[in-house]
């Protein structure tokens, strides 16, 4: 499949947007589940490549994912982010972009009936690096010009939740996602936040 053939399939459209910063990269695509559930959507925190460029590729390079997990019962918060090629992006703005995106998702999750407990970080190419930094992000030296904030998973460790960043899986196998996928539907867990960084 070439990139044009990619790019030119239809594509489904996200149920929400939310911003997170004034510059149009600084966004968020909310894709929830059709219907409606007594409880909590499992959510998965979707990272874009594109070798690091915002030329290159943004968010709705992952629509066709994104409609598919949603499809199967997942919400999807797919991130868009400032490139190394845009003003304010690179270092440390790309990473502060991220952790905004991903923070976001907490201040949303009651009125969209996301389960913060039950949480996946996957990326791709770039974005699998972004989603496993995202994985670590807490345990930053405070000293750090990275280490601002609320990361999401100090809220979700602090509610009781097992977050450990030596449990990123390296996704390189669909069979992989596919196992990580009904863990994450479960409802009840031996390890209720998984960060997945999706490399192929």
């Amino acid at each position: 499949m070439t990139w044009p053939d990619l790019t030119g399939r239809p594509r489904s459209e996200p149920d929400h947007v939310f911003r997170y910063g004034g510059d149009s990269l600084q966004v968020v695509d909310l894709w929830l589940p059709k219907g409606t559930t007594k409880g909590r959507w499992p959510t998965i925190l979707m990272v874009h490549g594109g070798c690091w460029q915002s030329a290159i590729a943004d968010r709705r390079l992952m629509d066709w994912a994104a409609g598919d997990l949603r499809d199967r019962g997942f919400a999807v918060w797919n991130i868009d982010y400032r490139g190394v090629d845009r003003d304010g992006g690179g270092y440390p703005g790309t990473f502060r972009d991220v952790a905004a995106a991903a923070d976001l998702l907490r201040d949303h999750a009651d009125a969209c009936h996301l389960d913060l407990s039950r949480v996946v970080a996957v990326g791709h190419s770039a974005g699998g690096h972004l989603a496993l930094w995202l994985a670590a992000r807490r345990r930053l030296p405070v000293g750090s010009v990275l280490a601002d904030g609320d990361p999401l998973l100090r809220t979700l460790a602090a509610r009781g939740h097992r977050v450990d960043p030596r449990q990123v899986v390296p996704f390189r196998r669909v069979m992989t996602l596919q196992r990580m996928l009904l863990k994450l539907q479960q409802k009840k867990s031996d390890l209720d936040v998984l960060n997945i960084g999706l490399v192929f």
